[in-house]
């Protein structure tokens, strides 16, 4: 494409989705002004169905109503990734139409579970800062005319709350609704966490990004949700919403000495010894009931972070899944194994999608992401070559 040609294309790229998001229109309700843009109004509608609905559940169980401003809400449907994101500094949530759908969470109604979460973000993260005149300053105490003359700087953020609490609050708002639950792919993650002894650490729940790959930072979620539980469970409901009552400037385990009586530490291991016991008690039951355990195939199907999505030709002799690998970070991409050679096949770029197999076990369906939609696509043995089988078509599940 010549330099002219392209520069057209772009700007042919950017009118039309200016176009679109011209075309935005908004529905206000009493508590939220919710935009979409066309061919979303049936989801943006059932949107402001429910915020309202969960509005006042959230509201009462953080004491909200004295600090309330219209919380806006984007309904976007630009990507096949289902998401949402909230920002307490600008009182606005972003939703995507399609529904999140990722292995390791249960399944959940998406619109109630999401805007809950997210609207419960910036409902607990306001709340929070209201504590302080301010949301950053700087401390600056100086000593000159002496020897030596001294400078001290400390910076103040309004907000020192960690990340597992605010991950874990805002699954706390539809868990306690009824909206979420503790399930069992939930469950698994933890369990699996503490039976191999590779939970995060208290300090490594504080960020997303302490190790590498989305699937440590969903543990992050994961932990500070179940921590919450058992904060629930053993000192009270009414405890996992006073502790944003009590965040210090420098530190958020000031709330959990103040609120629960223990050091940080202290809870964690509390915690931890907790999930042990349980367990370490639901392994030996099993164990003492008789079980069979299958036959591991290897590491040629099972050396990734996540292995998963395995799908059986036909005819037996092969097995496709989506594999992590040994990337540091989760890419995944497809992986057809052969197990009369022995030999894996692997497709360049990345695939997160379930996959099928034709009947004569020559060809694999499976989605590939373009322009963050999803086109269905197939890759053929005996040519060794992908194919598209469609073009704005946004599949799922081939």
């Amino acid at each position: 494409m010549t330099p002219s040609l392209r520069t057209l294309a772009i700007a042919v790229t950017v009118l039309c989705a200016g176009a679109v998001y011209g075309q935005a229109r908004t529905i206000h309700t009493d508590h939220y002004y919710i935009t979409y843009v066309p061919g979303t109004e049936r989801t943006a509608r059932r949107v402001a169905e429910v915020a309202e609905e969960i509005f006042p559940h959230l509201a009462a169980a953080f004491q909200y109503y004295d600090e309330f401003a219209p919380i806006h809400i984007r309904v976007r449907d630009d990507s096949d990734f289902g998401n949402g994101s909230a920002s307490d500094y600008t009182n606005e949530v972003n939703i995507w139409a399609s529904n999140l759908d990722w292995e390791i969470r249960g399944d959940h109604e998406w619109i109630r579970n999401v805007l809950t979460h997210e609207i419960a973000h910036v409902i607990t993260l306001d709340k929070a800062s209201k504590k302080w005149p301010f949301r950053y300053a700087l401390l600056q105490v100086s000593r000159f005319d002496s020897n030596p003359d001294i400078s001290f700087d400390l910076p103040l953020y309004y907000q020192n709350t960690t990340t597992w609490w605010v991950e874990g609050i805002a699954q706390m708002g539809p868990y306690a609704l009824g909206w979420d639950t503790w399930d069992s792919h939930r469950d698994m993650v933890l369990r699996m966490a503490v039976l191999e002894d590779d939970m995060h650490s208290y300090g490594e729940m504080g960020s997303l990004s302490n190790r590498t790959g989305d699937y440590y930072g969903e543990m992050v979620y994961n932990q500070g949700f179940g921590l919450l539980v058992f904060i629930a469970d053993q000192y009270g409901r009414d405890k996992v919403n006073e502790l944003q009552e009590h965040i210090g400037f420098l530190s958020f385990e000031v709330a959990i000495r103040r609120v629960l009586g223990v050091t940080a530490d202290q809870l964690y291991k509390d915690w931890v010894r907790y999930l042990d016991e349980q367990y370490s008690q639901q392994v030996s039951e099993i164990r003492a009931g008789g079980f069979h355990e299958g036959q591991n195939l290897g590491k040629a199907v099972n050396g990734g972070t996540l292995d998963y999505h395995p799908a059986w030709s036909p005819d037996g002799t092969k097995l496709a899944f989506i594999s992590s690998e040994d990337r540091d970070y989760r890419i995944p991409h497809l992986v057809i194994h052969d197990f009369e050679t022995g030999r894996n096949t692997s497709l360049d770029g990345y695939v997160d999608t379930r996959v099928s197999w034709s009947p004569d076990s020559r060809k694999v369906y499976f989605l590939r992401n373009r322009r963050s939609k999803s086109e269905l696509a197939f890759y053929d043995l005996e040519t060794e070559k992908e194919h598209f089988l469609s073009a704005g078509l946004r599949a799922r599940d081939p």
